[in-house]
């Protein structure tokens, strides 16, 4: 397997996958996980308090697995020119 550098262009093909898929998909969960928190709250009269604790908790462990799933977008995915790859150090 050839081995290609990683130059600038490159990485910044891999970061603006990264960051766009982050933001979109960040953006879109946090709206959903905001919206069934508040209708929670609103539902059953829950403390501002505990709803924020909730929502935070709530979202970062949205964040979380998100992240993950980008990551495991940006591995799977073809570039132009080149592709990731998990591969074994040479022994």
């Amino acid at each position: 397997m050839q081995e290609l550098d990683a130059t600038w262009r490159r990485v910044r093909s891999v970061w603006w996958l990264i960051v766009w898929r982050a933001a979109v998909g960040g953006g879109l969960l946090g709206a959903l996980v905001g919206f069934v928190m508040g209708f929670i709250e609103a539902a059953f009269d829950v403390s501002p308090q505990m709803i924020t604790l909730t929502s935070a908790i709530a979202g970062a462990i949205v964040n979380l697995i998100w992240s993950l799933f980008v990551i495991r977008m940006a591995l799977r995915k073809k570039y132009g020119e080149f592709r990731l790859a998990i591969v074994p150090h040479a022994v």
